[in-house]
């Protein structure tokens, strides 16, 4: 695992813009796929994509890697990559039917330890499916009851060529250093860092 620290949002779109280019260029397949988070971890990344629209970006693919599919904030994430990188519309797979094949994809540090949304006590092989968010999850996204979700999980991720894990503010650090100190993993993010050949981790200075 390979560990940066960033000082600022501008720190951290050069890192992960450097990393993109890196990534894909390792990329074999003809038809380049990348997977993206929702949530405000990546949100000033988006802004700058849309903002300055970097050449890498261009014929590439894009697919979220999860979103809620039941209750009134059903597509919720898919509303919220239509605003923040409504340029790119053209460019993104649907969420549904079978999953793409593993590429790169960057993603965000939930605040129990998932990734998108496969949660702590989901199977740590967990590829692709309908999962119920836990009460967590809900209340970070506002949700109240039993929701669903569609994601990926960690059996996915563990065959990307490439994955960029984004860890931004100072509630994201116990989480990060349970992770990477305990024997067995206990999450999704302790098993991604402790088993990927190629994970890379941003984290703030705070």
């Amino acid at each position: 695992m390979n560990t940066i620290s960033v000082q600022d949002d501008a720190e951290l779109i050069d890192r992960t813009n450097a990393w993109m280019e890196v990534s894909l260029s390792a990329l074999s397949s003809p038809q380049k796929i990348i997977q993206l988070p929702a949530g405000n971890t990546p949100l000033a990344l988006y802004r700058s994509w849309e903002l300055n629209r970097p050449a890498f970006l261009n014929g590439l693919l894009f697919q979220q890697v999860d979103d809620v599919i039941t209750g009134p904030k059903s597509g919720c994430f898919r509303s919220f990559f239509n605003e923040q990188l409504p340029s790119y519309q053209k460019q993104f797979l649907p969420l549904t039917g079978s999953p793409v094949d593993p590429g790169i994809a960057i993603l965000g540090v939930g605040a129990n330890g998932h990734l998108a949304f496969h949660e702590p006590e989901i199977n740590m092989n967990l590829n692709y499916g309908c999962v119920q968010l836990s009460d967590s999850t809900c209340a970070g996204l506002g949700i109240t009851g039993p929701t669903w979700g569609l994601t990926y999980g960690a059996g996915h991720f563990a065959r990307c060529s490439a994955l960029l894990i984004i860890a931004k503010g100072k509630n994201k650090k116990p989480i990060l250093e349970t992770a990477m100190t305990e024997k067995e993993p206990s999450s999704p993010l302790s098993f991604i860092l402790k088993t990927h050949p190629n994970c890379t981790l941003i984290i703030d200075r705070a």
